[in-house]
């Protein structure tokens, strides 16, 4: 499928067990999403050393979402619409090559059979990503420091190397960061 720029933009909405991924953007919502980046709590887990009072600067990275080639999912619970999390996925439309990038403000949370949210929500993704818009590969960075959610259980990501230094925390630290990959072959095996 072709992820060009006329492709007409989408609301997409993804089923993930007990949690939905909204990646509609309008009015409130993207009020809503630039709140939860800013709180404190989100800010902690970005390794951030303080919450970004300024949620206008949220509302600027919303923006580079188109909702074709890039799309921002966020995750909420099914039970009350809280927000938990989001996904961004940046999509290359020439090498059909898909981007993650997850953000988990919560607690770890599990399903009733034992899964974490991140498993369900992963598999929901890619599954999306391959099968509807035809992706051949997906990857995804993570800090070397959270190599657990890294592989993203249930999607069978492999790891394909380490960028050494590759990212720098507010504090000014540099932290390798692992990327992972799936191609859609090894995904249907």
């Amino acid at each position: 499928m072709n992820v060009s720029r006329e492709r007409p933009r989408s609301s997409v909405v993804l089923d993930a067990g007990e949690w939905v991924l909204d990646g509609t953007r309008k009015g409130d919502e993207a009020t809503s999403i630039a709140r939860w980046l800013a709180s404190p709590m989100v800010a902690h887990v970005l390794g951030r050393t303080r919450a970004d009072p300024d949620p206008m600067r949220a509302m600027s990275y919303l923006r580079t979402f188109d909702g074709m080639a890039s799309h921002l999912f966020m995750i909420r619970r099914k039970a009350d619409g809280h927000p938990e999390g989001m996904v961004s996925i940046r999509m290359d439309g020439r090498h059909l090559v898909a981007d993650l990038d997850v953000v988990i403000g919560m607690r770890t949370t599990r399903t009733r059979d034992g899964q974490t949210m991140l498993e369900t929500v992963g598999r929901s993704v890619v599954r999306w990503a391959f099968v509807d818009v035809g992706m051949q590969k997906i990857m995804a960075r993570v800090l070397a420091r959270n190599s657990r959610t890294a592989a993203w259980a249930g999607t069978h990501m492999r790891m394909e190397g380490t960028l050494r230094g590759h990212a720098r925390l507010p504090d000014g630290s540099r932290h390798d960061v692992l990327q992972y990959g799936l191609l859609r072959d090894e995904w249907q095996g």
